[in-house]
């Protein structure tokens, strides 16, 4: 019962800090952070991933494909199980749809670029600053292009770093 209640609380604090978030991402938008959120979103596209197989490094490809492979599988599958609702409007919840304004949590973007930056870090840490401060900001971008909630990209970021610590820890 006491599990039953933190998670409904927690959904309500989420929702809230979703609702909260969305409304000062909108109050802060102007026509040249338009396009520099539109453009970084653009670097999460899945059209963007071949360019981490360009890598020479053999190793480095070979856990870039498998982790890949995971989060975009886990992603996929929590998308039709959960069925959240996109903004605008009121989270709904459709589970099992095949109707992609039902797919935002996690947000996808999210998950390819944190995996990228994890697996990334992991064969070069020098620049591991740098690859995690990209994906956030892809992450950022979807709040701000109105396509995903803070939670969204909370639990896509989540599932892109933890999901490439486990493939390249285990597989």
């Amino acid at each position: 019962m006491t599990l039953l209640f933190i998670g409904i609380v927690g959904e309500v604090d989420a929702n809230s800090i979703d609702y909260e978030i969305r409304d000062l991402v909108l109050e802060s938008e102007t026509e040249s952070l338009d396009t520099i959120m539109h453009n970084i979103t653009k670097l999460g596209d899945a059209e963007m991933t071949p360019l981490l197989f360009l890598v020479p490094d053999n190793e480095f490809r070979k856990d870039a494909f498998k982790s890949l492979l995971f989060t975009t599988t886990v992603t996929q599958g929590l998308k039709i199980m959960i069925g959240e609702k996109r903004p605008p409007g009121p989270k709904e919840y459709k589970p099992f749809t095949q109707d992609t304004r039902y797919h935002a949590m996690p947000s996808g973007h999210a998950t390819g670029a944190f995996t990228a930056a994890t697996v990334l870090s992991e064969h070069y840490p020098k620049y591991k600053k740098y690859f995690y401060t990209v994906s956030s900001l892809i992450a950022i971008s979807r709040v701000y292009e109105d396509a995903h909630w803070f939670s969204n990209v909370v639990a896509g970021a989540g599932v892109g770093y933890y999901g490439t610590k486990f493939v390249l820890k285990r597989w």
